[in-house]
C-alpha cells in the first residue's frame, strides 16, 4: 500500500514540476522582451545616460491624496541591473515552492514507510533514512548522472530556500554557508569539489539562479539552464526514493 501512496505523491510532484517549469518559460519570454527594449536602449544612448524620471507617491493619511515621497533618475545601465535582478528573484520563488514540494513528498514517503507521524521532521534526518535503509539510494547518491552528490544538492537547496524565505535571498558569510551545507551532508570526501558546486549558486552576495552563457564560440549563443538543474536534482532524489520502495 505504502509504494501506491509514493507512486502517486511522486505523480503529483511531477505535475507541480511540470507547472513551475510552465511559468519559468513564461518568466523568461517577459523579461526576454524587457531586455530587448533596454538593449534597444542603449544602442542609442551611453549607459549612464539617464533614460528614466520617476516620481513615487503614496495615499497621505490626512488628506488621502497622493504625496510625493521620492524621486529617482536612472541610467540604461540600472535599469538593467534591477531588471536581471528582478528576474532572478522570480525564480528565486519558483525553486523556493518547488522545494517545498519536494519536501511534502519525502516528508510523507518517510511516514508512510514509518507507518507513524513523524512530529517533527527534519531533512537531514529523513534523507539519511533512506539512504541507510536502501543501498540503491545510498549508491546513486554519489554515483550518479549530474556528476555531483545528490544528498549535497538536496540539503543546499533546503537552505538556498531558508535564505530566499528568511533574507531576501542574501547569503552574507558564503564560505560559512558552504561549510554548513557540507556539515550537515556528512559527506567527507571531495570537499574542495562539493564546494565549488555549491558557491555557483551565489553571486555577489545573493542567491543567483539565471541561466548562465556557454562560452563555447558556437554560431549561435547558448546556455546553461540553472533552473532546471535545480528541479531536476529534486526529481532526481525524489525518484531515487520511488524505485527504492517500489515492490520486487
Amino acid at each position: 500500500m505504502s509504494y501506491e501512496q509514493i507512486a502517486e505523491k511522486y505523480d503529483s510532484l511531477l505535475r507541480s514540476m511540470a507547472d513551475s517549469g510552465l511559468m519559468q518559460r513564461v518568466i523568461n519570454n517577459s523579461f526576454k522582451r524587457e531586455f530587448e527594449i533596454l538593449n534597444e536602449y542603449e544602442s542609442k544612448n551611453s549607459p549612464c545616460d539617464i533614460i528614466s524620471h520617476d516620481a513615487f507617491g503614496l495615499h497621505d493619511i490626512n488628506t488621502g491624496k497622493i504625496k510625493k515621497y521620492a524621486f529617482r533618475r536612472t541610467s540604461v545601465a540600472e535599469l538593467k541591473h534591477l531588471t536581471l535582478w528582478n528576474k532572478n528573484s522570480q525564480y528565486c520563488w519558483l525553486i523556493e515552492h518547488m522545494y517545498e514540494e519536494f519536501e511534502r513528498f519525502i516528508f510523507d514517503a518517510h511516514e508512510l514507510l514509518l507507518g507513524e507521524s513523524i512530529p517533527k521532521p527534519n531533512l537531514r534526518s529523513t534523507l539519511s533514512f533512506f539512504s541507510s535503509k536502501y543501498p540503491e539510494v545510498k549508491k546513486l547518491e554519489s554515483k550518479n548522472a549530474f556528476g555531483i552528490h545528490l544528498k549535497i544538492a538536496v540539503l543546499m537547496i533546503e537552505k538556498l530556500r531558508h535564505k530566499i524565505v528568511h533574507a531576501q535571498g542574501y547569503v552574507n558569510n558564503l564560505e560559512q554557508f558552504v561549510e554548513k551545507v557540507i556539515s550537515d551532508s556528512g559527506v567527507n570526501n571531495n570537499k574542495a569539489e562539493h564546494r565549488e558546486f555549491i558557491k555557483q549558486f551565489v553571486l555577489d552576495g545573493r542567491v543567483y539562479l539565471l541561466e548562465r552563457p556557454i562560452n563555447d564560440d558556437a554560431f549561435l549563443p547558448r546556455h546553461i539552464d540553472v533552473y532546471t538543474h535545480m528541479i531536476s536534482y529534486l526529481a532526481g532524489y525524489a525518484g531515487l526514493v520511488k524505485s527504492a520502495v517500489e515492490p520486487q
